[in-house]
């Protein structure tokens, strides 16, 4: 929950939208949150449910920071 936090925070002046690969992962760490606080989602979380987070790290469109990118490694790996 840290990192989400963390990236949430790094990503705060992005909207969530499905068209900018910032709005994407905005999307997916508020669902990540909201489920694994509601315990609907057990961690560590299988690839399979973050595959979009999984694809905008490996294309690395949001690797603003160095901060930034570890954080988003360490939530895919």
């Amino acid at each position: 929950m840290e990192r989400i936090a963390f990236l949430l925070d790094a990503f705060k002046d992005y909207p969530a939208s499905n068209d900018t690969a910032h709005g994407r992962v905005v999307y997916q760490l508020r669902w990540l949150k909201q489920e694994i606080e509601a315990k609907r989602l057990p961690v560590p979380v299988h690839k399979s449910w973050i595959s979009t987070l999984c694809y905008v790290v490996g294309s690395c469109e949001v690797d603003d920071t160095k901060e930034i990118a570890n954080a988003l490694g360490e939530l895919t790996v």
